[in-house]
């Protein structure tokens, strides 16, 4: 089979292609465009303007999976899993790390042209208790060109108490995912926490084949002061070898608390990648963009962001936001659940022609204390089809730790400030929104769909919700243009 340079999901992201009660309704608002100012001369003419554009998402899930048993905290992950077994339909990997004393499961999701199966076509169990295996979950691309999307799986918690942490790739085949591991990469030493984010990292050296980033932000030793290590993908597989390991600044960074593609944000053809340090500062929190490179990933961060205040923990969550603008740079978005007594900010950067900005054009904000807004932030993709990206930031101490999360669409000036739509959990404690991510195009009907988890459902067995998207007609409202 012909190799692909990347995954179709992770070639979206890369390329810049870029409130209600679950199950009863949603808050929807229309974003609208008109100058409001008022003129003493104006006069109507018949070239029409642009006012408004329409989002378009289901706001009841399509789907409700539910973990197997109490304290399971099914939905502690949720992601697109690429399409693991090359049939066109995005597929979907949920993580459940309490599984068995806390030796950990995750489970996949085949999508299809009636939409996500309801029941998983692979289920993969940790290899001893407190291994808190699938904690995370996502799809790691293509990593040897053979045509199927692969997984990686981190269990932080292996070797027990002593918390080395480990990391396993699964490979995808025309069946699904294979449930023996592929490789499997082991931290350096206890308390390494290696494996607490394990993500894919897009191309970063354009040879053709998925690369993939691991945090161990409690390296080395008890210093908590972090590490994140770049592994390239070939024709023959993953290496076992990091080709290169980065550190944080200073003890309790906690650097690479949150790892992952940003995309291109330079648009040189090249993916780029960043690291997060939550601890940085007693908690202010920073961020690290790094540039991809014909010779691989800079050892030099292109750029270093950091958090307003302490105990902001900025970097608490990050992710690539696709092209939210459709400008052909990647953007990213960055959330900081700590700000203002636990308020909660996310803000948005805008990729160029230099890199990533080092101001956000856009700065969110939550609506109260505690409720946490911008501890799970993550791209939507294109949840209506209108060639613009999408973002979902997640609140997950909402209302007793209800949880909410927001799904905020992309225009060609950037973000809308507002969220088009919130959802609610169910109940009270569910902390729904503690995890949120694109599911990629399940049905494959042109939309991207959205899944939220909810780990804390009914005493920890923990949810995940489908949400599809929906391609809207015209996603154009043409007025007369008001002459002034």
């Amino acid at each position: 089979m012909q190799s692909q340079p990347l995954s179709k999901f992770v070639h979206r992201v890369s390329s810049c292609a870029i409130s209600a009660i679950v199950g009863v309704g949603a808050t929807v608002a229309l974003v609208m465009a008109i100058n409001s100012s008022p003129s003493t001369a104006q006069a109507a003419s018949q070239t029409p303007r642009l006012v408004t554009r329409i989002a378009s998402l289901n706001s009841s899930p399509s789907l409700t999976l539910t973990g197997e048993t109490t304290n399971n905290l099914f939905g502690v992950s949720v992601s697109a899993a690429g399409d693991v077994n090359n049939d066109g339909y995005d597929d979907v990997i949920i993580g459940a790390d309490g599984y068995s004393s806390n030796k950990g499961r995750v489970y996949v999701f085949l999508g299809s042209a009636n939409g996500l199966s309801n029941t998983p076509s692979v289920t993969i169990t940790g290899e001893g208790n407190l291994d808190l295996f699938g904690y995370s979950a996502q799809t790691a691309g293509d990593t040897n060109g053979d045509g199927f999307d692969d997984v990686i799986v981190g269990a932080f918690g292996y070797s027990g108490f002593s918390r080395q942490g480990r990391a396993y790739l699964y490979l995808g085949n025309v069946n699904g995912l294979s449930t023996t591991a592929a490789i499997t990469l082991t931290g350096e030493s206890g308390l390494n926490y290696f494996g607490q984010r394990a993500a894919t990292a897009g191309d970063v050296n354009k040879d053709g084949f998925a690369d993939i980033i691991i945090g161990a932000p409690g390296s080395p030793s008890l210093s908590i002061q972090g590490r994140t290590y770049l592994y390239l993908g070939s024709a023959s597989g993953l290496s076992a070898t990091p080709a290169l390991t980065l550190t944080g600044e200073s003890s309790n960074d906690s650097f690479g608390w949150s790892v992952g593609i940003a995309g291109d944000v330079n648009k040189d053809n090249y993916t780029d990648v960043f690291v997060t340090a939550r601890g940085y500062l007693t908690n202010t929190g920073r961020v690290y963009i790094y540039h991809g490179s014909a010779s691989g990933l800079s050892t030099t961060p292109a750029l270093t962001l950091t958090g307003q205040t302490a105990n902001e923990f900025f970097g608490h969550s990050a992710s690539a936001a696709g092209d939210i603008n459709q400008d052909g740079y990647s953007d990213i978005v960055i959330g900081a659940s700590g700000y203002m007594s636990q308020t909660g900010r996310a803000y948005v950067y805008l990729g160029g022609v230099s890199g990533l900005g080092a101001s956000p054009v856009i700065t969110l904000t939550g609506q109260a204390t505690t409720y946490a807004f911008g501890n799970s932030v993550g791209t939507a993709g294109d949840i209506n089809g209108d060639g613009y990206s999408d973002i979902v930031v997640g609140a997950e101490g909402y209302l007793s730790s209800t949880g909410q999360a927001y799904l905020y669409l992309g225009t060609v000036s950037g973000l809308d400030s507002t969220p088009t739509i919130t959802l609610t959990g169910e109940n009270v404690g569910d902390h729904f929104g503690a995890r949120g991510s694109t599911g990629g195009d399940v049905n494959h009907n042109g939309v991207d769909d959205l899944i939220i988890g909810a780990p804390y459902y009914l005493n920890y067995t923990g949810r995940a919700y489908l949400f599809n998207g929906v391609a809207v007609a015209s996603n154009k409202l043409y007025l007369p243009l008001i002459m002034r």
